[in-house]
């Protein structure tokens, strides 16, 4: 009987052992697992860290290279906003304010990284908003009344959004970019009750500046419409004043406009806003 009872408890403490080591083992398995987990959580995080300092390097890169290329500047050589900033949902908006004159034509550079945002101009009922989901936006807009204005950058429901936001006069639009650099400055603008007549001419003493196109809008941006311009009529000689006729079709009597000359470049040249 006690030889029984020995061995019977040999084979539990075996038993009891093996089972034990399985236990343990399980245990080991899920610590483990749960340690990779871990390190492959915080690999991920080090790998989004890297991106998004890539990210900003490059926007920090885009921007600045941007700046030396565009000229974009006012009359008195000074930019309205002229900065670059990291938006978080901690503080969720920038506003910037500026005084301006009725009928000047702003010219908007917004460039983001990161998440989309909101981009507004307001005063009073005014809301013109852009919403940014690309790497980089430009438009033109024309004061429609003189006051202060806000400029504000908001960003909702993301992490974070890199933002570098460029506004000035368009006095001078000076083309850049990856396109090359050309110089146009758009003289004036005539409405004979037919056409508009736009006399621009190639400030810079390099080759040809050729214009393929021209883009009407409203007072607010808006485009309103887009032609074609022959290269006969369109070829900007350097220092040479050249009447570009523009046949639109969409005038409004009492309107104003501003018409943006389309290179074969891609650049934009904007004249100074007219009443129709």
């Amino acid at each position: 009987m006690k030889a029984g009872s020995t061995k019977s408890m040999a084979v539990g403490l075996v038993v009891g052992l093996i089972i034990g080591l399985a236990v343990g083992y399980i245990i080991v398995e899920q610590e483990v697992g749960r340690l990779e987990a871990k390190i492959e959580r915080q690999e991920a995080a080090i790998s989004r860290l890297e991106s998004q300092i890539a990210e900003r390097d490059s926007l920090i890169n885009i921007f600045y290279s941007r700046m030396k290329e565009t000229g974009l500047i006012s009359s008195s050589g000074k930019a309205i906003v002229d900065t670059m900033f990291t938006l978080t949902d901690l503080d969720g908006h920038r506003d910037f304010f500026a005084d301006l004159k009725k009928d000047e034509v702003t010219h908007v550079q917004i460039h983001v990284m990161g998440a989309p945002i909101n981009f507004y101009i307001n005063k009073g009922t005014l809301n013109l908003i852009q919403k940014t989901e690309t790497l980089s936006e430009e438009f033109a807009w024309t004061v429609p009344e003189e006051g202060r204005y806000v400029f504000r950058t908001e960003l909702k429901g993301y992490e974070y959004a890199l933002v570098a936001l460029r506004i000035a006069p368009w006095r001078i639009m000076l083309g850049g970019g990856t396109a090359g650099q050309e110089k146009v400055t758009i003289e004036a603008v005539e409405y004979d009750g037919t056409t508009i007549a736009v006399y621009a001419v190639n400030t810079d003493e390099g080759p040809d500046v050729v214009i393929t196109g021209a883009i009407l809008r409203d007072s607010s941006g808006s485009a309103i419409e887009q032609i074609p311009i022959a290269v006969t009529a369109g070829t900007l000689r350097p220092g040479i004043l050249t009447r570009i006729p523009c046949a639109f079709t969409s005038l409004t009597t009492g309107e104003t406009y501003t018409v943006a000359l389309v290179s074969s470049k891609g650049n934009q040249f904007v004249s100074p806003s007219f009443k129709v």
